[in-house]
């Protein structure tokens, strides 16, 4: 079973959530507004770098949007 990892951004007012799992290098976000994607082909530094980073919501416009493929999925 693929491993998939979990991180929470309460304090971000654009995303609320992602998971990654690390077998198919897949990013789901969960946004604040309560839509879903998935970001196809992100690798592992960059979820780590995502979980840590200051500003969820300005990391994922400069590292994530506009760089994967993705899916809406909710």
């Amino acid at each position: 079973m693929a491993q998939v990892e979990r991180t929470r951004f309460p304090d971000s007012t654009a995303v609320r959530a992602i998971r990654y799992c690390a077998g198919r290098q897949a990013l789901e976000v969960t946004f604040a507004s309560g839509g879903v994607y998935v970001y196809h082909g992100v690798p592992r530094e960059v979820f780590a770098r995502f979980k840590s980073a200051e500003s969820a919501g300005g990391f994922l416009h400069r590292e994530i949007l506009d760089r994967y493929r993705y899916t809406r999925v909710g």
